[in-house]
């Protein structure tokens, strides 16, 4: 999840990529969207191509942090 602007250092009036000091230890993101809702909705966008059913995922691993926005899936056989 990306950082609200108001922790950014300002330079010239922008938000620049470089943290405010008090804000540089926070790394877990506990506002919406709800992690739920997030991996629910990759499960409905993988199901068509990559698994029949959303039943079939039987091992899951989710975390929500700031930094630079990504999704990582990785789907394995067992």
């Amino acid at each position: 999840m990306p950082y609200p602007k108001a922790w950014l250092k300002q330079k010239a009036g922008k938000p620049t990529d470089t943290l405010k000091d008090k804000y540089k230890n926070i790394k877990l993101h506990s506002i919406k969207p709800d992690l739920d809702n997030l991996v629910k909705m990759i499960a409905d966008i993988i199901q068509p191509q990559m698994i029949c059913d959303d039943s079939q995922i039987c091992w899951l691993s989710a975390t929500k942090l700031y930094g630079q926005p990504r999704t990582e899936v990785v789907i394995e056989e067992i």
